[in-house]
């Protein structure tokens, strides 16, 4: 890992966020869903973790009420996993929306329902991130993909 370098928040980064997701194909997989992902991202405030120019990882915030926001995509190419990307991009993200008086945070992931291992490395950063689970949503997805939402308070 070289000199990373974190942006803040634009628009229009669907391009180089696709190019993310297609390096994770455990959690994004489905072409259909990648694509929506890539064009909603597009339309929302991304975060952005670039090596070189690069982007290597990126967090898309959908801010839903004045008080509420969402993490509606992220993604850091596995390579940069465990080096802290991931929660600097949150503590951006986190300082950003708090400095709008955005009060709660929350997060839609595959609930452990589905006993996914891949998954559940994802659940394990959320709650390190203090990130607890709200609700079970077992038919948002599909009856094969549970849904778990986890909420932080700001």
């Amino acid at each position: 890992m070289g000199n990373i370098q974190y942006f803040p928040a634009a628009k229009n980064c669907g391009a180089e966020c696709e190019a993310v997701l297609r390096t994770l194909p455990e959690w994004f997989g489905c072409e259909d869903s990648l694509a929506e992902y890539v064009s909603e991202i597009d339309n929302m405030d991304t975060y952005t973790a670039r090596e070189c120019g690069r982007t290597v990882g990126f967090f898309t915030i959908s801010e839903h009420f004045e008080t509420s926001a969402e993490l509606h995509v992220l993604g850091i190419e596995r390579e940069y996993h465990r080096h802290g990307i991931g929660s600097h991009l949150l503590k951006n993200v986190e300082d950003a929306l708090r400095s709008k008086g955005v009060k709660f945070l929350q997060v839609k992931t595959l609930s452990p329902k589905a006993g996914n291992a891949d998954y559940a490395l994802t659940m394990k950063f959320y709650l390190k991130h203090g990130f607890m689970a709200l609700e079970d949503f077992d038919d948002l997805w599909g009856e094969d993909t549970p849904c778990r939402q986890l909420i932080k308070v700001l």
